[in-house]
């Protein structure tokens, strides 16, 4: 089983499962009432005992699932079999082929076969045909036979239908982040060739010019054209730098390498390009995050680091901190550089595309920065606004 959800979201899909199942044993307890007071119903000394049965399984379910969600999967075996066995013993002390109860199967193999796998399912399917079997005994003719018949037909198309209807629900959201994935690479994509378009197309263009005039100036004025030659020179060598910075973008994939495993590498690409000393504090547990999350945190601290290296002057050291809560991931970038005003840079920088990222995650963003004090980047994502899905095998 592959659990996909985190804790917060877990508990949410628990409670309100469960609580249609305490809403369906309050109306099975209604209806026993109304049949007491009518005398119409089964002998009190057996199906009190069942009432109380009942509610304590329901109450172990919520016990066990307001504790830990994920343990519910653990003891399903255990507590889907002993509901049968509850539902069966009521229609055999309420009537028997004539018991209402027996469409409490109905709501009890719905929601089980969303979440369990199809061993499981057969074996709950050949357990209720069995005990309701049992339990409407005897069958005194063919009518009672194809009743019973048709009875667990329907069981059985309905299980399936509701096992269809869930691989195909998480079938959509497989795909739905499949296809959040291709567009956070083509939006990636389209930044790097703004990226080319906007900073190194133009310095070369310029350069370009420039190597003209300096052309057109070498024998008439000699000395202009070698200052201007060195001027272009320099100009070269800083589009090379910048050039080399997109493809160190471009070689990391989070496809085949994990948030960590990313960062680590981001960091020992910084000290070996601007002598820095960085830090990491990551998770020791691989984090399973969706595919979106972990390209848009990968592009977040690599341009950080990227901006650092062009734009933090005199800064010796680095930290890099990674926390992941059950609801949120959280990120800190921190240098000890020269640092700047926020306010008069992040409109026309990457800063500004750093925050739009986070945004798009429905994250927070934050930069904290001074003059000679250094520059502190702080954002928080929340795990749960990716797709995510809980499958058993």
């Amino acid at each position: 089983m592959r659990n996909n959800i985190d804790m917060n979201s877990a508990k949410a899909q628990f409670w309100r499962v469960n609580m249609m199942v305490w809403v369906l044993f309050a109306f099975v307890v209604g209806d026993v009432i109304v049949r007491q007071i009518e005398n119409t119903g089964p002998d009190p000394k057996v199906v009190y005992p069942l009432l109380f049965i009942g509610f304590l399984t329901v109450a172990a379910r919520t016990y066990i699932g307001s504790r830990r969600p994920e343990d519910v999967f653990t003891f399903t075996p255990l507590l889907t079999g002993l509901d049968i066995f509850i539902i069966s013993l009521a229609v055999y002390v309420t009537g028997r082929r004539d018991s209402p109860f027996w469409l409490l199967y109905f709501p009890l193999l719905v929601s089980e076969v969303f979440t369990a796998s199809p061993r499981q399912i057969v074996s709950m399917i050949g357990l209720v045909g069995i005990l309701h079997t049992l339990s409407s005994l005897p069958l005194r003719n063919p009518a009672d036979y194809g009743a019973l018949f048709t009875r667990l037909f329907f069981l059985l198309v309905v299980a399936g239908i509701a096992r269809s209807v869930s691989k195909a629900h998480l079938q959509r959201v497989r795909e739905l982040a499949r296809l959040r994935e291709r567009v956070t690479l083509a939006d990636e994509r389209q930044r790097i060739a703004r990226e080319f378009h906007d900073g190194l197309g133009h310095t070369l263009v310029n350069s370009v010019l420039g190597l003209e005039l300096v052309r057109r100036l070498a024998n008439r004025d000699p000395e202009k054209a070698d200052t201007m030659l060195g001027e272009q020179a320099t100009t070269l060598r800083e589009a090379l730098e910048s050039m080399r910075y997109v493809v160190w973008q471009m070689q990391s994939s989070s496809e085949t390498r994990s948030l960590e495993t990313q960062i680590r590498l981001f960091a020992k690409q910084l000290e070996e390009r601007a002598s820095l000393q960085v830090t990491c504090e990551l998770p020791n547990d691989p984090m399973d995050l969706a595919p979106s999350v972990e390209v848009m945190l990968a592009r977040v601290v690599q341009e950080s680091l990227t901006n650092i290296a062009k734009h933090a002057k005199n800064a010796t050291k680095v930290s890099i901190g990674l926390t992941h809560h059950s609801d949120r991931i959280e990120a800190v970038i921190e240098d000890d550089g020269q640092g700047f005003d926020p306010n008069k840079v992040i409109g026309g920088s990457g800063l500004q595309h750093m925050k739009e990222r986070i945004e798009t995650l429905g994250g927070q963003f934050a930069i904290d920065s001074t003059p000679d004090k250094g520059t502190c980047i702080r954002l928080s994502v929340p795990t749960n606004e990716a797709s995510k899905v809980q499958e058993k095998h």
